[in-house]
């Protein structure tokens, strides 16, 4: 299969400014898959090499069940869009 609706997101975390590369594949319907990337830089000379370090899933449903559990108001801070940022940024901040 092929998938061509992949967004890339590049953060930086609360503690740390060195960039994360996150792919979000959208996999049917608000469901993505996201694969995290980092450079390996233990230990290695340049050229780095880039490794996936984690995976994990975003679902709508997910977000409905945070939502509804949440009972926050403003909907700008309840997108879809703004929950799937904010899943990759806390990820990103816990790297740290």
């Amino acid at each position: 299969m092929i998938y061509q609706d992949i967004r890339t997101y590049y953060l930086s975390g609360a503690k740390n400014q060195r960039m994360v590369k996150y792919e979000l594949i959208r996999l049917q319907g608000d469901d993505y898959l996201v694969k995290v990337f980092d450079e390996q830089t233990q230990g290695i000379a340049d050229p780095k090499h880039i490794v996936q370090i984690d995976e994990f899933k975003i679902t709508r449903a997910g977000y409905q069940e945070e939502h509804h559990s949440s009972g926050a108001q403003s909907e700008l801070a309840n997108s879809f869009e703004w929950y799937v940022q904010s899943c990759c940024q806390d990820h990103r901040n816990k790297l740290d």
